[in-house]
């Protein structure tokens, strides 16, 4: 009898191995993964494991196509090595802010993918959402991330998130603009904002249609940010309860921008296009090589060459990369881009095999690769001594620069709040001061302007 109760559960235990399984056997692989985690929050698959993966990039950019073929690469490679079939699927949301608002929604539905990008600064917005990844990736591996961008990663002592697209503020050039302007490589290595300001305005003399420069604001008017910690400033204290960026100045790069776009310096696209939009407006003179610089991301080197590269009767010119300019505290620019997470809610296979997938995606050759593509930072130590990134640098020296200029960063605000300030307070504040510059000709103006900034912002970190 025992015997016999004996074979009827072991009989219960296999049929509901295989009906919780989709019907197939349970696999297990050599690291212990085991087959059945076929649906998430996106969708389901037949292979063993399903892993959905919301990003920022539509699903054609080439960014996210990039990402999608390493995801086959991957999912071909794992199979062959644990005998587990893998599905990863990628669903693009358009913008860091389209992202933001389909995890927050996803959160509180209860439907949430195994990965999501997240935009650095509201890795700190969302980190109860992920998983602790010490638990699923190698120390090795994540040792091997640079420090410096590591940090946001990091979130109440739990590692939340890996560098994924990262970036950081920085100038990209017309090289032959900036030397028939009467100026050298070497004055932009350790310019300063006056030195910007004399470059931008000698390039515009160069004709009636050439501009020196043209304004960016990015959709989390970033550049103003980057700015203000080149002057010493923060957008608020170490614990998120003070906004502090009146304590520096805020004002600079505001007053800058005004007399450049007064005097014809300076190239505005935001009276045609939305501030998402606004560089489908400025890449096309940079294209025919009559814009002499802008501040910006420095995955705009790789877009903004696509762009010229692309479109038709395009001017052959050069282009460099140089740090966003120096302020009265030196170099000390935007980190940003995006990390990576993986969400408590997925299964523990799901979580086990997105944590292969993060390790295989920070393989050195893996690294050099994506910076070479995306023009994001390459961002491991160990990948400065392999082979693959020294021939990309070697082919084009601005990578290099993208690698090294990173040392100069500065971190950026913890406050979760940072997204709803700069979406609802600053962003069109910045548009309305690039349409109408006529309106803050007065320093004055530009003052009265931060100090209303700080007034709201300060609410809004006051609210619980």
């Amino acid at each position: 009898m025992k015997k016999l109760l004996t074979i009827i559960l072991i009989l219960g235990i296999v049929v509901c191995s295989v009906f919780a399984n989709g019907g197939s056997e349970a696999t297990t692989s050599a690291n212990g993964v085991v087959a059945g985690s076929n649906k998430s929050a996106s969708g389901e698959t037949t292979k063993d494991v399903y892993i959905d993966f919301w990003g920022v990039w539509a699903q054609d950019n080439y960014r996210a196509v990039y990402w999608q073929e390493k995801a086959a690469e991957f999912c071909e490679q794992y199979e062959k090595e644990n005998g587990i079939s893998v599905q990863i699927e990628y669903f693009g949301q358009g913008s860091y802010s389209g992202l933001s608002e389909k995890l927050a929604a996803g959160a509180v539905a209860k439907l949430l993918p195994v990965i999501s990008q997240v935009e650095e600064q509201a890795t700190a917005r969302f980190a109860a959402l992920g998983a602790d990844l010490t638990k699923y990736m190698k120390p090795e591996v994540i040792d091997n991330y640079l420090d410096g961008i590591l940090v946001s990663c990091t979130q109440k002592g739990k590692l939340v998130a890996v560098p994924a697209g990262r970036s950081y503020v920085c100038c990209i050039l017309n090289k032959d603009l900036l030397e028939k302007s009467g100026h050298t490589l070497a004055e932009v290595e350790n310019w300063d904002w006056d030195k910007y300001v004399e470059i931008a305005t000698d390039i515009a003399k160069l004709g009636d249609d050439i501009y020196g420069a043209a304004v960016y604001w990015d959709e989390d008017a970033w550049t103003w940010e980057s700015a203000l910690y080149s002057e010493g400033g923060s957008i608020d204290n170490e614990d998120g309860t003070k906004i502090t960026f009146l304590e520096a100045d805020a004002t600079r790069i505001l007053n800058n921008t005004v007399k450049m776009l007064l005097n014809n310096v300076t190239y505005s696209a935001y009276n045609d296009y939305s501030y998402m939009d606004v560089t489908d407006g400025f890449y096309e003179l940079w294209a025919q090589g009559k814009i002499g610089s802008f501040i910006g991301s420095i995955t705009q080197y790789k877009s903004s060459n696509k762009f010229k590269n692309n479109y038709e009767g395009h001017a052959e010119f050069d282009v460099v990369i140089a740090k966003q300019p120096a302020g009265s505290a030196g170099f000390g620019m935007a980190t940003g881009g995006s990390n990576m997470m993986i969400l408590n809610s997925a299964t523990e296979t799901q979580k086990k095999v997105a944590a292969a997938f993060f390790e295989y995606l920070a393989q050195d050759a893996n690294v050099a690769e994506w910076n070479s593509v995306s023009g994001y930072e390459a961002f491991t130590e160990s990948v400065v001594n392999d082979a693959s990134f020294k021939a990309t640098t070697d082919a084009d020296p601005n990578l290099l620069n993208i690698y090294k200029f990173v040392e100069d960063a500065h971190s950026r605000p913890a406050t979760p709040k940072w997204q709803e300030m700069y979406s609802t307070v600053i962003i069109q504040d910045l548009v309305d001061l690039t349409q109408h510059p006529e309106n803050y000709a007065d320093p004055k103006a530009t003052q009265a302007l931060v100090e209303k900034w700080a007034e709201k912002c300060q609410k809004i970190l006051d609210e619980k």
